[in-house]
């Protein structure tokens, strides 16, 4: 690992290296480390030479400002190269960042113009856009943990950690697919739940075997290892790149039930992991990296409230008052929000177009799609507990479940126990996401999976037993619950806002959340809107009712904001400065 300096002689490089170290260093060589830094640190495609060469360029790490030459040797190279100042790179703009339980979103916008997604863990950036590209999931891959430890330590500011000692993204989530139950503890997936669960501890492996016990999120001291701090680091790297520029102001959104000792840890586990991806220059200079800002946003379903009523066309003036309800239906949990868009009164400030008055907010902490599948996954082996005696193999279980007869035996947080749910999950993700191969396949009556057993022995093509109309009641009972909580929800802001339902023409609800493109979502809330009109009518609110609206982004353009990632373009449109 070489450290890289400016002299006096533009065609001379410093290299700092150990005591009695005798090397030769060849251009090409240097070149090469140069050009792979961040192909090591966060697998980018490599540089382009011209970086080295092209006054308008430059490389980062041939800037320095510090003072102490000592320990230091001079390197004749064959060409002068080009030194670019990592201040240079900073950019006037923001990043939004809509931290998931399955997946994370990034945008940024520059100079107030337009927001734009950004690609997060994607090796090879030259490869045309997907939309699946811009919800990276939300996982670390741990391989080894002790060399990575030692690099991130190394500097203040943009060590030389190597990916292949740790994965995030895309990259991670590949290699889960593809792990065996002994790997199955060298993954977190479980980043957010971790962090919005007060006293959950964590066990982690890495592929070397070292263990790693990891305290409750609230209880993880600065010097401690933080899993959360480590995933924006390596974000971090994704955003703060010579490709991309530097950011300093970053916004992040949280789920409403998430209580505020949580969320402002959260920002700081954040604010360190990004401030170690900047560059150590920027650390030098205090006046720079004190400029670093990272603050919370809107909530989630407030976020997506604003872009939901803008992208549906409503665009109140004067007097229009647009009511509203949101229905945030994610991969952890369901949270709520209620208000009223209206245009801004111009007599207070000409700053802002609208305004938005908010009533209430609120959510069902345990139902969101993964929780359902997790859910589903129970049920199927609880219904095949002779299967699973037979076989010696274990299952987890699910918070609102009751234990059973014969649980003593099966029940288990074993990391054999939990692959077993991660695989039956994403047998069962295809039927849960409506696709109608997947229901004609499971209505034969049987799922085929590999059980790994309490003994680590793995049975392959093992089948057991469905009842498609078991797992459509239990998915239907389950949503329509969460639906009902959304309607006292509704209820209990409105009444507290004193509106007068009389003149209330339509409270308009909008879905959002990847897991709001399940059709039972829409016919169970077409089942209460007329249930609930119903009542309305029949107790003198004569033209009061409910406008549903699917989620947005149905028309497959990557710029537009989705039902998904919506949230982060409400963060950035509602922030400080926003209109």
């Amino acid at each position: 690992q070489f450290e890289f300096e400016k002299t006096s002689n533009e065609n001379r490089l410093a290299i700092k290296l150990s005591k009695g170290l005798k090397i030769k260093v060849s251009t090409s060589f240097i070149d090469e480390e140069l050009l792979m830094e961040d192909t090591l640190r966060a697998d980018l495609i490599p540089y382009s030479e011209k970086m080295l060469d092209d006054i308008e360029q430059g490389h980062w790490s041939l800037w320095s400002e510090q003072k102490d030459k000592n320990d230091l040797i001079e390197v004749n190279l064959k060409k002068a190269l080009v030194a670019r100042d990592p201040k240079s790179s900073i950019i006037d703009g923001i990043i939004g960042i809509d931290f998931g339980t399955k997946s994370t979103v990034v945008a940024y916008q520059e100079n107030n113009t337009d927001i734009h997604l950004m690609r997060v863990g994607i090796t090879d950036h030259t490869k045309a856009p997907e939309i699946y590209h811009y919800e990276n999931p939300t996982i670390i891959e741990f391989n080894n943990i002790l060399q990575f430890l030692k690099d991130y330590k190394s500097s203040d500011g943009r060590p030389l950690t190597k990916w292949r000692d740790l994965t995030i993204s895309h990259t991670a989530a590949s290699s889960l697919n593809n792990s065996k139950s002994n790997d199955f503890n060298t993954f977190l997936s479980e980043l957010k739940q971790w962090a919005g669960t007060k006293g959950k501890k964590l066990k982690i492996k890495d592929k070397k075997d070292f263990v790693l016990d990891i305290d409750a999120f609230l209880d993880i001291k600065e010097e401690d290892f933080n899993p959360i701090e480590i995933y924006a680091y390596m974000l971090g790297l994704n955003i703060n790149n010579q490709r991309n520029g530097i950011y300093l102001n970053y916004i992040l959104s949280f789920p409403v039930t998430y209580e505020l000792e949580i969320r402002d840890k959260i920002i700081e586990s954040f604010k360190r992991g990004i401030k170690k991806s900047l560059h150590i220059e920027l650390h030098l200079q205090k006046d720079v990296i004190e400029k670093l800002d990272v603050q919370k946003g809107a909530s989630e379903p407030a976020a997506y409230a604003v872009i939901a009523l803008l992208e549906n066309g409503f665009d109140p003036n004067g007097d229009d008052r647009v009511y509203y309800a949101i229905f945030d239906f994610g991969g952890g949990t369901t949270d709520f929000d209620f208000g009223v868009f209206y245009e801004a009164d111009e007599k207070k400030s000409t700053r802002y177009d609208y305004t938005i008055e908010h009533f209430g907010a609120g959510g069902d902490r345990y139902l969101g799609g993964e929780n359902l599948l997790e859910l589903l996954a129970f049920e199927v082996f609880k219904s095949n507990t002779e299967k699973m005696l037979e076989l010696s193999a274990q299952f987890t279980q699910p918070p609102e479940t009751k234990k059973f007869a014969g649980s003593e035996t099966l029940l288990s947080n074993s990391r054999e126990a939990r692959l077993n749910v991660k695989i039956l999950m994403e047998a069962l993700r295809d039927y849960w996401e409506g696709k109608e191969e997947a229901r004609e396949y499971l209505t034969k009556g049987t799922v085929s999976i590999n059980i790994t057993d309490k003994d680590q022995k793995m049975h392959v093509g093992v089948d057991l037993q469905i009842n498609i109309e078991e797992l459509d009641k239990i998915l239907r009972d389950r949503i329509h619950k969460g639906i009902k909580t959304f309607f006292e929800a509704l209820r209990v802001a409105y009444s507290s806002k004193e509106v007068n339902f009389k003149d209330l023409k339509e409270i308009n609800i909008f879905l959002g959340g990847n897991s709001s493109k399940s059709k039972i979502v829409k016919e169970l809330f077409d089942i209460e809107i007329a249930e609930r009109e119903y009542d309305i009518r029949n107790k003198g609110f004569s033209d009061s009712g409910f406008k549903l609206f699917e989620p947005i982004g149905k028309t497959g353009d990557i710029e537009k904001p989705t039902g998904k990632t919506g949230v982060v373009f409400g963060l950035i449109k509602t922030r400080k400065g926003g209109r």
